[in-house]
């Protein structure tokens, strides 16, 4: 066990939740973490499937673009 301070508002609350579903304030708070944790692993896989969906890989990069609208690129 651990004990951990909070402020009252927030203790009350818990132990209103924990009421409201009949059951221990401790128990709520080790659901709280559970789901917590599911969130956290979740979060951690998520891929970011769009990163680098634009790059072309090609040999023409935006930094010339000035040059090429200057040539005439585009007319």
């Amino acid at each position: 066990m651990t004990t951990v301070e909070i402020p009252t508002e927030a203790a009350q609350r818990l132990a209103s939740e924990a009421d409201r579903r009949g059951i221990t304030v401790e128990a709520l708070l080790v659901e709280l973490a559970a789901g917590l944790a599911e969130t956290t692993t979740a979060t951690k896989r998520r891929k970011l499937t769009f990163a680098g969906v634009a790059a072309s890989g090609g040999d023409k990069p935006a930094r010339h673009a000035d040059r090429w609208l200057a040539e005439g690129f585009g007319d």
